[in-house]
């Protein structure tokens, strides 16, 4: 059980460092957001997607669902974050668009991650997955042919010419 919420807290902590750098990035070069806004929005932003994106939806509908759930909640929440700021419309749609395409692609990746590590069975080790199976050398079999490549049928012309030549 501890491993599990271990788990958890390191994909929680992972995701919002991603959303944070990309709300950051986008939203200062568009706007001149408060930094502590900046952080309050990823925490939601994260706290909404985590329950709602890679608990529910990605368990239930798989990867692509789950990433334009999290496209759309991002957008959502940054354009009325954006709006209750009083930025202009324009200006807050275009950074929340930009945003939430960029949240979008971490997402997608991060999904892959939740489905490795985090939804993993714990007693399931690396071993186990790369274990090899030994194969007894009395089910192996050898295939035999008389098949003629095409260097052979030059050597066998050759060998024909030089027979001819000695008789």
């Amino acid at each position: 059980m501890e491993v599990m919420k271990m788990r958890h807290i390191m994909a929680f902590g992972i995701k919002y460092l991603v959303i944070t750098i990309a709300v950051l990035s986008v939203f200062s070069a568009f706007t001149n957001p408060t930094i502590i806004g900046m952080l309050g929005i990823s925490a939601l932003i994260v706290a909404l997607g985590y329950f709602m994106g890679d608990l529910l939806i990605l368990r239930k509908f798989g990867n692509l669902m789950a990433t334009l759930a999290d496209f759309g909640l991002a957008f959502l929440v940054l354009f009325f974050y954006g709006i209750a700021l009083n930025i202009p419309t324009g200006q807050v749609g275009t950074a929340a668009l930009f945003a939430a395409f960029f949240i979008a692609i971490a997402e997608g990746l991060f999904h892959f991650f939740m489905e490795n590590r985090v939804f993993r069975d714990p007693t399931y080790t690396d071993e186990d997955r790369y274990h090899v199976h030994q194969v007894s050398s009395s089910k192996l079999q050898t295939e035999t042919s008389d098949e003629v490549f095409p260097y052979d049928v030059k050597r066998k012309n050759k060998q024909q010419q030089k027979d001819k030549e000695e008789r």
